[in-house]
């Protein structure tokens, strides 16, 4: 995501299109995002010289998989759900190589669906100020809750019950102040961040609907992966059960929507950010799941 060091800040008509009351502005900012990724997708491919998708029964080769996490999901849904948008050269050019997007832990605010009942999320709590909320995020987020093995048993009131596990302990806990320096950025929470987590919901779930559920048949062969942790945060596996009974759910009658084909998978063991110093466990996972 952009605005976070190393990357592109946004200007200040950016942000103010973001948090802005009208939907069109809002709408057009995080179509943008999608358009940019979906630019420098094409840019990697070329500069990498990345070999096209060749998909025999037994062995694909080339192509490329795109994995996007957290809230920052909303980028590939932005992408996926406005292909039809993009410029004609991007959108065949990334046909010939877009193979899988992954969604890694998406939140609800990057799919655009209520959060669950009674479930608290501390930059939901206005009680307390953006830089208190972020400090109190990072504690939270990093912790690992009761793992849960089956969306089914799912309901806002378990989530809002599932307890913080003792054991593992959240690596944020014991790293000294001058580490957490240097992977954080509460600046960046708040320029940007939050009036991205608190943009209209109906802007992120269109794009979410059309990318998975109503794609209009743009890119019909790129599947999509839902992959959560079954230690997450309460969201997060909101967001997973929310993907799952949509997905078992029958299309209206006389419905013309073109569904990609959805893959929805836990991480056994995984908290919001675990396994990323094992990177091969979550490779495993992506083979295993295409």
């Amino acid at each position: 995501m952009r605005d976070y060091p190393g990357s592109s800040p946004y200007t200040q008509e950016e942000l103010s299109a973001i948090s802005s009351s009208d939907s069109e502005l809002q709408t057009g900012a995080i179509y943008v995002q999608g358009e940019q990724i979906a630019a420098f997708i094409e840019a990697f491919i070329r500069s990498h010289d990345i070999p096209r998708l060749n998909e025999p029964k037994e062995n694909i080769s080339g192509g490329i998989v795109v994995l996007t996490w957290s809230i920052a999901n909303f980028v590939s849904m932005s992408m996926l759900g406005n292909a039809a948008m993009l410029p004609e050269k991007t959108k065949y050019s990334l046909e010939e190589y877009l193979y899988s997007v992954v969604l890694y832990d998406p939140t609800i605010t990057s799919l655009g669906i209520p959060p669950p009942d009674n479930v608290y999320h501390p930059l939901r709590d206005q009680a307390l100020t953006a830089k208190a909320r972020g400090e109190r995020f990072l504690i939270w987020v990093s912790s690992y809750f009761s793992p849960v093995s089956d969306l089914s048993i799912v309901t806002p009131s378990f989530l809002a019950e599932r307890p913080i596990e003792p054991f593992p302990v959240p690596t944020i806990s014991t790293m000294s102040t001058t580490e957490l320096k240097e992977c954080t950025d509460f600046g960046a929470l708040e320029r940007s961040n939050l009036s991205l987590r608190f943009a209209m919901p109906e802007v992120y779930h269109k794009n979410f609907k059309r990318a998975l559920f109503d794609t209009q048949g743009v890119w019909p062969n790129v599947k999509a992966v839902v992959i959560w942790g079954e230690m997450s945060v309460p969201d997060c596996v909101w967001s997973a059960k929310v993907v799952r009974d949509m997905l078992a759910a029958q299309p209206e009658e006389g419905s013309t929507e073109v569904r990609r084909e959805i893959h929805i998978q836990n991480l056994e063991g995984a908290n919001h950010f675990a396994h990323w110093d094992r990177p091969e466990k979550v490779i495993q996972l992506l083979l295993d799941c295409l």
